[in-house]
C-alpha cells in the first residue's frame, strides 16, 4: 500500500464511522471521558493567565473530545475557542456544537485538510488534544504541534495500545488493512519508552506518559496517555 492508498482509505473507513457516532464502542468512550476531565482542568489552570484560550483537537473526527468536555463541564466554553481539524469536512448538524447545550455561546471552528500542515499561526495554541487520531499519521506530525503550542502551551494525546489495535483487526475486517500499514511504516507505539523518545526527537517535552485500562464488555482495553510541553533545549 502506497501513502496515498493509505490516506483514501482511512478517510473513506472513518466517514464511515462517524456517519453514527452513537455506536462508538465502549472503550473509547471511556478513555473520553477521563481525557475530558483532564482537559477541563488544563483550560481552567491556562484561563489563569489568558483571558481567552485557544483549545485545538487534531484528527478531532465532528469533535467528540469536546462534546465530552463541555456535556460534563459546560463553563468551560466561556472565553475558550474551539477549534476542530480533520481531514473529513463535517455539516454543522454532525459537528459537536449541535450536540451541546449550553447558556454559554460555544466558539468554535472547524478545520479540513491535514493535520501536518495545519492553517494556524505559530504558537497559537494555548491547548492541543488528538484522542486516539494523531498515531495514525507519520511521526513528523509532531513537527506541526511544537509549531502550534504556545511557549506555554499544552499538549495532550491518547495513543492507541497494540491492545486495542489487536481487537479492532478482529472485529473490523475493514480497518486491518490500516492497522498493518501502520505497523509497517512504524506509526504504533510499543511501550512508554518509544513515546518518550520520539517526543524528545521532536523537541517536546513528556511531562506524563503512562498506560490507562479498563474493564468493558469488549474485554480488557487499555491506551496510552502523554502530555507534553514545549522542550526548552535546542
Amino acid at each position: 500500500m502506497q501513502e496515498t492508498e493509505y490516506t483514501r482509505l482511512l478517510q473513506e473507513v472513518y466517514t464511515d464511522y462517524w456517519q453514527n457516532p452513537e455506536h462508538i464502542e465502549e472503550s473509547p468512550r471511556i478513555a473520553g471521558r477521563r481525557m475530558a476531565q483532564v482537559l477541563a482542568q488544563t483550560i481552567q489552570i491556562a484561563h489563569e493567565t489568558k483571558m481567552e484560550v485557544t483549545a485545538l483537537d487534531l484528527c478531532s473526527g465532528p469533535g467528540t473530545l469536546f462534546r465530552n468536555l463541555l456535556t460534563t463541564y459546560p463553563s468551560r466554553a466561556r472565553y475558550t475557542h474551539f477549534i476542530t481539524q480533520d481531514i473529513i469536512s463535517f455539516s454543522q448538524e454532525q459537528q459537536f456544537t449541535a450536540r451541546v447545550s449550553t447558556d454559554v455561546p460555544i466558539r468554535h471552528t472547524h478545520l479540513t485538510g491535514s493535520a501536518l500542515q495545519v492553517s494556524l499561526p505559530d504558537g497559537s495554541v494555548d491547548v492541543l488534544t488528538s484522542h486516539f487520531g494523531i498515531d495514525f499519521l507519520e511521526r513528523d506530525v509532531f513537527l506541526e504541534v511544537r509549531r502550534l503550542l504556545a511557549p506555554d502551551g499544552v499538549g495532550l494525546f491518547h495513543f492507541h495500545h497494540p491492545v486495542i489495535y489487536n481487537q479492532i483487526s478482529e472485529s473490523k475486517p475493514e480497518h486491518e488493512a490500516l492497522y498493518r500499514y501502520m505497523e509497517e511504516t512504524n506509526r504504533i507505539f510499543r511501550n512508554e519508552q518509544e513515546i518518550e523518545e520520539t517526543l524528545t526527537r521532536y523537541r517536546l517535552l513528556s511531562t506524563d506518559v503512562f498506560e490507562w485500562s479498563a474493564t468493558t464488555w469488549e474485554g480488557e482495553v487499555a491506551w496510552w496517555f502523554t502530555r507534553v510541553r514545549q522542550s526548552i533545549e535546542l
